[in-house]
């Protein structure tokens, strides 16, 4: 059995061998253990961090300079790291994945989250995980004045004084 594993802004997009369905988590144990035996050429190491039952981690190690798939872009040997942030404001980041059948079709698009690791999140052979990392706002944010014309987005909640909250204050209002 193969399932593939890509993991969007690291550029890891490996093929891994592992028998049976398989759990998200057992994906990447795979994807570890498979990157520390050598078996993907130019990648010397795949790892990620688990806290609570989540991923909170996702990294690789290339040996070789690789291309990137959609761009097509070089990029050097090296670590390729990023990590989901929860503290940050106004937007933290989380990591999400998604499990597509043999077909190319999401499983449960519409479902309730599964933890990786609970055996519900199955991911069929000939199947692929996607994870991405995702910004989730906290609250309401600026936009930079350009941005909110080409966006056509204005602060139109509430009356004047609840305008000000969500857009920038004068610089006399600062010091």
């Amino acid at each position: 059995m193969a399932i593939t594993l890509q993991v969007v802004g690291i550029f890891f997009n490996r093929l891994v061998q592992i028998t049976g369905p398989a759990t998200v988590k057992q994906v990447m144990d795979a994807a570890r253990q498979q990157a520390a035996s050598k078996e993907f050429p130019g990648v010397g190491a795949f790892a990620y961090t688990d806290y609570g039952g989540s991923v909170s981690a996702i990294g690789a190690i290339y040996t070789e300079k690789f291309q990137s798939r959609i761009l097509g872009n070089y990029y050097d040997p090296g670590v390729y790291y990023i990590a989901e942030d929860l503290n940050v404001r106004p937007a933290y980041t989380v990591w999400q994945y998604y499990r597509l059948d043999q077909n190319g079709i999401q499983i449960d698009p519409m479902g309730k989250p599964v933890p990786y690791g609970d055996p519900a999140a199955l991911v069929p052979d000939g199947g692929k995980v996607i994870w991405r990392l995702c910004s989730i706002l906290a609250g309401p944010v600026l936009i930079p004045p350009v941005q909110e014309a080409r966006l056509g987005l204005k602060a139109q909640i509430g009356d004047e004084s609840t305008q000000e909250s969500v857009r920038p204050l004068p610089v006399e209002k600062l010091s």
